[in-house]
């Protein structure tokens, strides 16, 4: 179920992203990151979709360092939270199209 979202600061509630994840709602919103619910579309699964409140004006090498980086934070967190039940599990990292291709 997607809920319209007058307060959606990125305006992704109703797109799906990366082909994979439905954006549903927003759930919570601080400093440094907005959060959505979501569902991974294939296995209809709920999902936490963070999004950091950045701005990058970065040239296009730049911002392939950035998600390089990124994604090996990624990598090593879910590595970390692999065999952890307190630990969320990170299924994907990216870039919504406001920034480069996710």
């Amino acid at each position: 179920m997607v809920t319209s979202a007058p307060g959606d600061p990125l305006s992704l509630v109703g797109k799906t992203l990366a082909g994979h994840f439905l954006v549903q709602s927003l759930a919570a919103e601080g400093h440094t990151s907005i959060v959505y619910r979501g569902e991974h579309v294939g296995p209809k699964r709920p999902v936490a979709l963070k999004c950091l409140k950045i701005t990058l004006d970065l040239d296009a090498a730049r911002a392939d360092t950035f998600l390089k980086r990124l994604r090996e934070e990624t990598r090593a967190y879910s590595q970390a939270a692999r065999n952890e039940a307190h630990f969320v599990r990170s299924i994907g990292t990216g870039m919504t199209a406001m920034m480069s291709p996710m």
